[in-house]
């Protein structure tokens, strides 16, 4: 009986867990070859932005197109992209730190002299949601 009961509850709690979900599609255009990989870094706070995702994705570019569906909680978050060209795992850079490889973030936002503010490219997922970031 104790088993029924505890696999009644995590039942239970896997259902309000999957019924909270939402769809956030990732639409990056102007991928500059068909090679490569597509990193994605989504942030859920202010704080973490920029230091430490809440969940990444990494997607083989075969097209000057990406599109990406997500199951995630509602909530606010941040989205960064690069295309890793060489695939070595990192954002490529020239002197003075300057990106060789393309980026972008939600909101298509622009920083000055680095990344953006994470209130600039913040989004809310409440329903399902498409995110279009041009690189």
């Amino acid at each position: 009986m104790k088993f029924i009961i505890l696999v009644s509850a995590m039942f239970v709690a896997f259902s309000a867990t999957v019924s909270g979900q939402k769809k956030m599609t990732v639409i990056v255009d102007d991928l500059e070859e068909p090679k490569g990989k597509l990193m994605v870094g989504i942030y859920n706070s202010e704080s973490a932005f920029m230091k430490k995702t809440f969940r990444g994705f990494m997607a083989d570019v075969e097209d000057a197109t990406l599109e990406l569906t997500l199951d995630m909680p509602a909530g606010e978050y941040a989205l960064a992209v690069y295309h890793d060209l060489n695939e070595n795992g990192k954002l490529d850079t020239a002197i003075f730190g300057i990106p060789t490889e393309k980026y972008g973030f939600s909101n298509n936002a622009k920083g000055l002299m680095g990344p953006p503010s994470y209130q600039k490219a913040k989004v809310k997922l409440t329903d399902n949601l498409v995110v279009k970031i041009n690189l």
